[in-house]
């Protein structure tokens, strides 16, 4: 009875177990039908380059059978589907724009002919934009100067960028934009003279395969420089202390002009110009007398007028057919009383004081009366003239009285 028993309860084991096994092997058959998961191959290497606005990406592959893949990127929000060349170059690029600007996470699948996909590739990337132009550094004008009749421009410390871009309005009134590598950093244009010229910097950060602007650079074409010379007249002051006007015009700093009181006599002081050919006037500079401690002080100059005439001087020296061009002051930066200098006000005396005329007119005489000393002393003294203009032909006027 006992053995009956034992081998009843055998059997019904058995029998659970086998049932048991076929509901486990129905629950994934599904997938064992499958058979294994194939994959394709995927890129061997991406480089991201950045670009303005816009991505590159350089596929290099030596995987066969690919035929086609895609790059995700913003969560997957957005894609690009490309094909792979069958040309057997193992190497192509595609560019993604347009592109916001800012970082960049990229996901990239390649299928074979069979449709099976890689396994994914993750790539970052920079895309450029304005606000990264707008930090850029700008190259460092050197000079500006006017030689002849164009204009010598000369940048310095530009050894990492591409160049500059220059625009500016030529003397047929066109404007023209030039490029000047950073290999030459110098170049010669026709200009007009005081108009305004801008320039920017173009700079290739790492590998981007576009070049940035940085923000443009605004300045003016100086105006021409014409020389001059004294035109005797009988009321130009007479010199003391071998001070003669002639080095109002040598361009040397050191050597200027002294009136006395002796045979000067008293203010206002004047003396008069001819200029190398008739010149539309614009602005000047004075020099005054700024070496050690004088500046701003003494017989230096404090307020003045500016006198011109394109007809010859009147042999007497008057004022007759004169217009006056301008009256003028000496401003000291510091506003301190006399005797009383910063570094700043000599820097800026030695520099020199320039003017705008605000009579412009095609002069051949000039004219400069100075009413006012700093030091309120009758005697003046100051060291160089400077006038800026635009030359224009002779008016047959030729006669000097030098």
């Amino acid at each position: 009875m006992k053995k009956r028993m034992l081998y009843k309860l055998s059997w019904g084991i058995l029998l659970a177990g086998l049932t048991a096994c076929s509901d486990l092997t129905d629950s994934y058959k599904e997938y064992l039908d499958w058979g294994e998961r194939v994959y394709a191959g995927k890129m061997d290497s991406v480089g991201v380059r950045p670009g303005r606005l816009r991505q590159q990406l350089d596929f290099f592959y030596t995987s066969p059978r690919l035929s086609r893949g895609v790059i995700y990127w913003n969560q997957k929000q957005d894609s690009l589907e490309f094909d792979i060349p069958a040309d057997g170059s193992r190497q192509f690029s595609k560019i993604i724009s347009p592109l916001a600007e800012g970082e960049y996470g990229y996901i990239v699948y390649t299928y074979d002919q069979y449709g099976n996909p890689s396994r994914p590739l993750e790539y970052s990337g920079r895309v450029y934009g304005p606000s990264y132009e707008s930090i850029l550094l700008t190259a460092d004008l050197e000079k500006v100067e006017n030689h002849d009749t164009q204009f010598y421009i000369k940048w310095k410390n530009v050894s990492e960028m591409e160049g500059m871009n220059l625009r500016y309005e030529n003397k047929s009134g066109r404007m023209d934009t030039l490029f000047v590598p950073s290999s030459q950093a110098e170049c010669t244009v026709d200009a007009v003279p005081g108009s305004e010229y801008s320039y920017t910097t173009i700079h290739r950060p790492g590998h981007s395969i576009d070049s940035l602007v940085s923000e443009a650079v605004i300045g003016k074409f100086p105006y021409y420089k014409t020389g001059f010379h004294i035109y005797n007249l009988p009321t130009n002051t007479p010199t003391e202390w071998g001070w003669n006007p002639e080095n109002l015009c040598d361009g040397n700093l050191e050597t200027g002009w002294h009136t006395g009181e002796g045979s000067g006599g008293k203010l206002p002081h004047q003396m008069t110009f001819e200029l190398d050919r008739p010149t539309e006037l614009h602005t000047f500079k004075i020099y005054q007398r700024a070496q050690d401690d004088w500046a701003f002080r003494a017989g230096n100059p404090k307020k003045y007028t500016l006198w011109g005439t394109n007809s010859l001087p009147a042999e007497d020296g008057s004022d007759e057919g004169w217009t006056m061009l301008g009256e003028f002051q000496s401003v000291k930066p510091s506003g301190l009383p006399v005797g009383t200098l910063t570094d700043a006000d000599i820097a800026y005396a030695r520099a020199g004081e320039s003017y705008d005329i605000p009579e412009v007119g095609i002069f051949r005489y000039l004219r400069i009366k100075v009413l006012e000393s700093w030091g309120g002393e009758q005697a003046v003294h100051f060291m160089e003239l400077e006038f800026f203009g635009i030359p224009h032909e002779e008016t047959g006027i030729n006669d000097s009285n030098i």
